[in-house]
């Protein structure tokens, strides 16, 4: 069963990785560095997303007392979704003991819970 989700696991990062620019290096050491900046590149565009939410609630929140509510409860349920994006990686990390793809895989873990998260975000008020 351990080799089923430890296949799994390399699968999923041979696919994120054909999706990256981080799939054009060899070594690990070029890879590791291109996905590291993939994964601050991410947290970055999420952290905009989720700042120019919070402003647009903190507006609204002027003709609509709810929306500061509203504001509150986002601040922390993103707190709350930090913590479960990094247990959840550090899950599939643990899975990757000693391979080669270790760091890249959680790395495109977190990438991929930061866009899924930007989406989320990006839809809360349409």
């Amino acid at each position: 069963m351990k080799s089923v989700i430890a296949g799994s696991m390399l699968a999923l990062s041979s696919q994120a990785m054909a999706g990256s620019e981080c799939g054009q290096f060899i070594s690990d050491v070029d890879i590791i560095e291109c996905v590291t900046q993939e994964s601050e590149r991410a947290d970055a565009r999420l952290d905009d997303t989720f700042q120019s939410l919070l402003d647009e609630l903190e507006s609204q929140g002027q003709n609509n007392p709810h929306a500061l509510e509203a504001r509150e409860l986002l601040i922390r349920a993103q707190n709350q979704w930090a913590a479960f994006r990094k247990t959840d990686c550090d899950a599939q990390f643990a899975l990757d003991q000693g391979g080669s793809v270790r760091l890249p895989a959680y790395q495109f873990c977190m990438i991929d819970h930061a866009q899924q998260r930007e989406q989320q975000l990006e839809g809360f008020i349409d």
